[in-house]
C-alpha cells in the first residue's frame, strides 16, 4: 500500500496583525455536533474559556485530523490566545485543502485581513497547480464534494500539453502501477497513484538521482498511513516528464525519506482523463486523453472500446481524489479510489463503525506508508460490492496506525479490470476483460 498524506501549508513570514474572531454558520457549527470533544469545546470557546476550548479541540483533532471545521475553531481559538502565527499556519492549511468548504471561505477571509501577502501568494499558487501547494490526500470533513470535469480549472500550462499520451506500467508484485519518469532528466520509477494529489519524493531518491535537495526549513507537514505523528515536507520546482506529457517548473512535495517509490499524483495528470487498459496480467497502458476547456476529453478516452459493455460507477471528489460507494459486507460506505493501493485497507475505528470484527486468527503483516512501515492485520470478508465489481471471500487489511478519512479501495478489487476515469461525468466507466 501506498501513502496518503495531509500537507499543511506553514508561512515563514512574521505575524503581529490581530484579527477580531469570525463567527461560524450555522452550518459549520452542526458540522462535528457527534463528537463530544468538538461540541465542549465550541461551548468553552463561547464562554471565553479558550485555553479550556483548544485543549478540547486538539482531542477532537486526534479523533478526526480530516475535519476543517475542527481545524477552523483551533485557529480562532489561537487568535483569542494572541498565537496568530500558529493561527495563520491552519488558516493556510484551509484555504489550500478546503477551499470549497464553508470553514475554507471563512478561514480565506481570515487569513486575507491577518496577512494579505501571504494569503494572495498562497491563493495564486492554489489557482495554478503547477507550482501550487498540493496535497497527498485531502482531507474533507466528511462530505465528499462533487465537481464534474474534476472540480478545478485548466492548468497554466494546458495549451502546451500534448492532445494525448499513452505510457506503458508493469505492475509490482502488489498490483501497482509503475511506470517510467523523469526528474529535471534524471530517469527515475514511479507509481501512478489516484489516491495522491501532488507528486512525492524523498530526499533519498534524490540523492540516488543526482539531484540536488531542498534546503531551508519546511513548507508543510504530512500524515498519513505509518505514524501518526506528521512528517515535515518540502515544496520544490521542477521538471517532471513521463512519455511525451512534460510538466516544467511544477511544484513536487519532497520529504526527508520515503521507504516506497516516488509518487505520481494528481497534480501531473489533472488536466487529462486516462484508462488503464490491461495487455497482461503485470503490464499494460494508460492512455491519458486531454480535456477540452469545458471539461470533456477531446476525444473519448474510451472510444476504442465502443463495442463493449461499459459499466458506470459515479464518483464524488474530497479534493482531487475520487470518492466511490462500495458496499461492504452489507455495509454501505465512502471509500477512496486508489490506484495506489494494493489492497483494500480500513482502520480499526472504521471497521467497527461497519461492524466488522477482526478474527482471532488474522494475518499480521506489514505495509508501508507515507510516514514509514506499520503492522496491519488481514483477514477475509463475506462480500464486498461497487458497481458491476463484487468479490466473495475477499481479503482485507485493518492499518494499526493510519490517517485517513475513508478506507482505501486498492488494486486487490478493481485491478483485473479495465477503468476510465471519465472526469466530466464523474463515474468510472469500467469494461470487463
Amino acid at each position: 500500500m501506498t501513502p496518503r498524506s495531509l500537507l499543511f501549508s506553514k508561512s515563514a513570514l512574521s505575524l503581529s496583525v490581530t484579527l477580531g474572531c469570525l463567527f461560524l454558520t450555522a452550518a459549520v457549527q452542526e458540522a462535528r455536533a457527534d463528537d463530544p470533544y468538538f461540541r465542549a469545546g465550541v461551548q468553552s470557546y463561547q464562554k471565553g474559556e479558550y485555553k479550556k476550548a483548544y485543549g478540547y479541540f486538539s482531542a477532537a483533532g486526534k479523533n478526526n485530523p480530516y475535519d476543517a471545521d475542527n481545524i477552523y475553531y483551533q485557529a480562532m481559538t489561537l487568535q483569542r490566545l494572541n498565537n496568530n502565527k500558529e493561527a495563520i499556519k491552519l488558516y493556510a492549511s484551509l484555504v489550500s485543502n478546503f477551499s470549497y468548504s464553508n470553514a475554507g471561505k471563512l478561514a480565506a477571509n481570515a487569513l486575507n485581513r491577518l496577512d494579505p501577502e501571504y494569503y494572495n501568494q498562497l491563493t495564486k499558487r492554489t489557482q495554478s497547480p503547477t507550482s501550487g501547494r498540493s496535497s497527498n490526500v485531502t482531507s474533507a470533513t466528511g462530505r465528499a464534494r462533487s465537481t464534474g470535469g474534476g472540480g478545478e480549472g485548466q492548468s497554466a500550462d494546458f495549451a502546451s500539453l500534448p492532445s494525448e499520451a499513452r505510457i506503458p506500467f508493469t505492475k509490482d508484485g502488489g498490483g501497482l502501477l509503475m511506470i517510467d519518469a523523469s526528474l529535471n532528466n534524471r530517469s527515475m520509477k514511479m507509481f501512478f497513484d489516484t489516491g495522491a494529489e501532488s507528486c512525492v519524493f524523498g530526499k533519498n531518491h534524490l540523492r540516488e538521482a543526482g539531484l540536488a535537495e531542498p534546503k531551508g526549513p519546511s513548507t508543510g507537514l504530512s500524515v498519513g498511513v505509518g505514524s501518526s505523528t506528521s512528517v515535515e515536507t518540502w515544496g520544490m520546482p521542477a521538471n517532471l516528464k513521463v512519455g511525451n506529457i512534460e510538466r516544467k517548473n511544477m511544484e513536487i512535495q519532497v520529504q526527508a525519506n520515503m521507504v516506497t517509490k516516488p509518487l505520481l499524483g494528481q497534480s501531473f495528470f489533472r488536466d487529462y482523463q486516462y484508462t488503464i487498459d490491461k495487455t497482461s496480467e503485470d503490464s499494460g497502458t494508460i492512455h491519458f486523453v486531454k480535456k477540452t476547456s469545458v471539461g470533456t476529453a477531446t476525444r473519448s478516452a474510451s472510444s476504442s472500446g465502443s463495442g463493449r459493455d461499459l459499466y458506470a460507477v459515479p464518483f464524488q471528489r474530497s479534493g482531487r481524489n475520487l470518492v466511490v460507494t462500495v458496499e461492504v459486507e452489507g455495509h454501505s460506505m465512502p471509500m477512496f479510489f486508489d490506484t495506489g493501493a494494493s489492497n483494500v485497507a480500513f482502520s480499526a475505528d472504521q471497521l467497527k463503525k461497519a461492524n466488522i470484527p477482526i478474527p482471532e486468527d488474522a494475518q499480521t503483516g506489514t505495509t508501508a506508508g507515507v510516514a514509514g512501515e506499520t503492522t496491519m492485520q488481514t483477514f477475509p470478508i463475506k462480500r464486498i460490492k461497487m458497481g458491476p465489481i463484487e468479490k466473495s471471500n475477499f481479503t482485507i487489511s485493518c492499518v494499526s496506525t493510519a490517517n485517513m478519512q475513508y478506507p482505501l479501495l486498492g488494486q486487490s478489487f478493481f485491478g483485473d479490470w479495465q477503468y476510465t476515469i471519465d472526469n466530466a461525468a464523474s463515474v468510472i466507466r469500467f469494461v470487463r476483460r
